[in-house]
């Protein structure tokens, strides 16, 4: 019984990087085709950066609160990881006032 503990234990310890490892994803400030700006979510495990996060958005859209409808979108302003702040102040007050 002590002996697989102690192996599990050195298993983990020997490749932490499969273990800890997690995707972050991306919140993008956007303006849509009937002029209104709103906050995107990008899935992480599908992109790894700012830019890839801006690229997907464009080409595919993202979906509606009701999981179902694509909203396209006319411009990406700006993309961040989920926990860091945006730069524009106007995407920081929709970012606040948008529901995870």
């Amino acid at each position: 019984m002590k002996f697989r503990y102690i192996a599990g234990v050195i298993a983990i310890l020997c490749n932490p990087i499969q273990v800890f490892a997690s995707t972050e994803d991306f919140k993008c400030y956007v303006q849509l085709h009937n002029k209104t700006h709103q906050i995107a979510f990008v899935d992480g495990s599908q992109v790894s950066s700012t830019a890839q996060a801006a690229k997907t958005l464009l080409n595919q859209g993202f979906y509606a609160e009701d999981g179902k409808s694509i909203i396209k979108i006319k411009k990406v302003i700006e993309c961040q990881k989920m926990y860091t702040s945006f730069v524009d102040v106007n995407a920081n007050i929709a970012d606040e006032r948008t529901p995870r």
